[in-house]
Order: C-alpha cells, then structure tokens, then sequence
C-alpha cells in the first residue's frame, strides 16, 4: 500500500494546487548524494517523493526533502542538512532522517533500523534530548498521505 498511499496524496495535491508549495523534482544525481551523505539508502517512496516533489509544503505542512548538494550550508526544508546538523549538535540516532516537524518540540523521522516488507522504513516521531521514540506511520507514502488529508479536512 505505500506507493498506492503516495500516489494517492500526488492526486490530491494536483486537485488542491492552490495548497501546494514544492521545490520540484530532483535529479537521481542529487538523491544519491544525499543517500551518501546519511549512510542510508532511502525508502522507495521517499526517493519517488523527492523525485517527484522534492521538499515544501501543503497547507501549511511543510515536508523536508532535498534542495541542493550543498549540505552543509543549507537550511529547512533541507533534510539532508538538518538530518546532519542534528546528528551533530544534538546527537540524534544515525539510523534517523528528519523530515518534518511534530509541531510540539518533536521531529518525524524515517527510521532506517528498521524494514517493512516492501523495503520501506517506518516513519517515528522523536523527540531529544529525552531519546523518545513513537511510532507513527508503516512507511513514507502513508504518512505524507495523512498529512495531506489532515489539511484537506481543516480546510
């Protein structure tokens, strides 16, 4: 069900343009640099997502992804930055990538510990320095399509 959820919220998104803010899609040059730069190869929908989208927002959720292979002089909405600058500054797990905001002092994160069988990594929220880990979605495309409905049903 993951890539039919992330397709299903690229529908929506093209019924609600009005809403959408994204960068735009990024060449497989940039993904696999930033892949690099983690240590991780990301999930599938989340490669599609940043293929696709890129990083930016809907309605006011923002989703971060990738803008440049300037990774370490970059800024939000820039995963690959913030991924790295929290590992550092805050030493976040390594098996963690942020890719948006909780909106009460957490991240959600994909946690590539961990594998669903499609090859997917769960999506968690984590909140640090108190090292909490929530689970939140089974993968990308289920949790980026929550969070387009949520907007859609505030709207």
């Amino acid at each position: 069900m993951s890539m039919q959820d992330l397709e299903k919220a690229f529908e929506l998104i093209e019924l609600n343009n009005d809403k959408a803010d994204f960068e735009g899609p990024k060449p497989e040059e940039l993904i696999l640099k930033a892949e690099q730069a983690l240590g991780f190869t990301f999930p599938p929908t989340y490669r599609r997502f940043l293929s696709h989208l890129g990083c930016g927002g809907f309605g006011g959720t923002e989703i971060y992804g990738a803008i440049t292979d300037e990774f370490s002089d970059s800024g939000i909405p820039d995963a690959i930055w913030l991924t790295l600058r929290k590992r550092h500054d805050e030493n976040n797990p390594s098996s963690l990538i942020i890719i948006a905001e909780t909106g009460d002092g957490g991240d959600y994160a994909i946690d590539c510990s961990r594998f669903t069988d499609e090859n997917e990594n769960p999506i968690v929220e984590w909140w640090s320095p108190d090292q909490i880990i929530v689970d939140s979605a089974n993968d990308f495309g289920e949790f980026f399509l929550q969070r387009i409905q949520e907007v859609l049903t505030r709207s």
